[in-house]
């Protein structure tokens, strides 16, 4: 993929999981050099303003660069120097949780924001997507089903039961399993400036994108080892 450093770009990264490890480590470090990748794009991670008010991960977070998720911050990043590119997690902590051994649900269709300031800054969308991240944690189906259809909607935001394995075992803990991320970044989608977009212009470059995804993920599931996961867009 080719992306030119005169332009400003959006990531849209996909699936959330537990902690963003793949978007982190691939865009918010360069251990998978994407400098040399793409010369000139220059990522800056985006998280919940909460997360910044914390001592410590503060400034973990600051110092690779990450930035509030507010709307003022994403448009003073898209409308700065060209080559910022905001990377933006579009399902957010509704897609932590992904319990379906053989199904990824990626929450987008109502997620319309993203695309109205793609629009409103003329910043192309570039879909990205983390095969492997769903997997570092194991999420117990019965539980889990039962938060997200009871529990969720009465408390405004998604519980999630998770393991991952330990210091010195591997069958239960928080740190993550040893498994391959491979981030996949997609082809940009070119998106024209309009000051103000119409409600049809927004529906028809969010179907666009949702279109993107699909065909991102199709394109390179068997590559890693997803051939037989099904994607489910919410």
């Amino acid at each position: 993929v080719d992306l030119h450093p005169d332009r400003n770009y959006l990531f849209c990264s996909h699936p959330h999981g537990i902690l963003c490890y793949g978007s982190f480590g691939a865009m918010a470090t360069e251990a998978a050099g994407f400098s040399s990748l793409f010369p000139g794009i220059q990522p800056k991670l985006i998280t919940l303003e909460g997360s910044l008010w914390l001592p410590g991960f503060r400034e973990l977070l600051l110092g690779v660069g990450s930035c509030s998720s507010s709307k003022q911050s994403l448009k003073t990043l898209l409308s700065s120097k060209p080559g910022v590119s905001p990377v933006l997690m579009v399902g957010g902590l509704p897609e932590i949780s992904n319990f379906d051994k053989n199904k990824i649900k990626l929450v987008i269709n109502k997620r319309k924001g993203f695309i109205k300031l793609a629009l409103e800054n003329g910043a192309d969308l570039v879909p990205v997507f983390s095969f492997g991240e769903a997997e570092l944690f194991s999420q117990p189906a019965g539980i889990n089903r039962f938060l997200q259809d009871k529990v969720a909607s009465r408390l405004g935001f998604y519980p999630v039961v998770f393991s991952g394995k330990g210091y010195l075992q591997n069958w239960f803990g928080i740190l993550p399993r040893k498994r391959e991320i491979n981030v996949v970044v997609g082809r940009p989608i070119h998106v024209h400036k309009v000051d103000t977009p119409s409600l049809q212009q927004i529906e028809n470059l969010h179907q666009k994108y949702v279109d993107e995804v699909k065909l991102l993920f199709e394109e390179n599931k068997n590559l890693y080892g997803c051939e037989n996961v099904i994607l489910e867009i919410v």
